[in-house]
Parts: structure tokens; C-alpha cells; sequence
């Protein structure tokens, strides 16, 4: 899979398809359907390449460290230095 293609429509459906399926066990509150060979084969691939789009980034992203860096003005900093 291209990197370019690996953040686009492929990954809004895979998206959609892992929320579609939570939405299904929230609403029947059963995992019934993970009892379909066929759609558990399709939620196994989903994740797995949701998982091999996390392994593409290039560093971890941690959202406490990036607000606690805004916090203290970090990005003014960053600001001033292009200008």
C-alpha cells in the first residue's frame, strides 16, 4: 500500500468499517456477528492495517506531551525562529 494512499479513502473505509461494527455491538449489545467467519476475516484484515498505518508514522504522537507543550508556549517559540 502506498504511504500516499495509506492516510485517504482507504482509510476512512477501514475507519468506517471498524466503527459500523462497534455501532452493531453497541446496539444488539451481543458480538453475535463476530460469529460470521466472513465478517470476522473482514474485522481481523481491517485492524491489521489500521495497525500497519500506525507503524508507518514516523514518531509516536503523544497528545499530553504536545499540550503540555502548548501550555507553555512552546509553538510561539517555533514561531518567531521562521519569521
Amino acid at each position: 500500500m502506498a504511504t500516499g494512499k495509506a492516510f485517504g479513502y482507504e482509510m476512512v473505509d477501514d475507519l468506517a468499517t471498524t466503527v459500523a461494527l462497534f455501532q452493531e455491538i453497541s446496539d444488539t449489545n451481543s458480538f453475535a456477528m463476530m460469529d460470521d467467519p466472513d465478517r470476522w476475516e473482514e474485522f481481523r484484515e481491517t485492524l491489521e492495517r489500521i495497525d500497519q498505518r500506525v507503524s508507518w508514522q514516523v514518531q509516536p504522537f503523544e497528545r499530553r506531551k504536545v499540550n503540555e507543550r502548548l501550555r507553555q508556549g512552546d509553538h510561539l517559540v517555533l514561531v518567531h525562529q521562521q519569521m
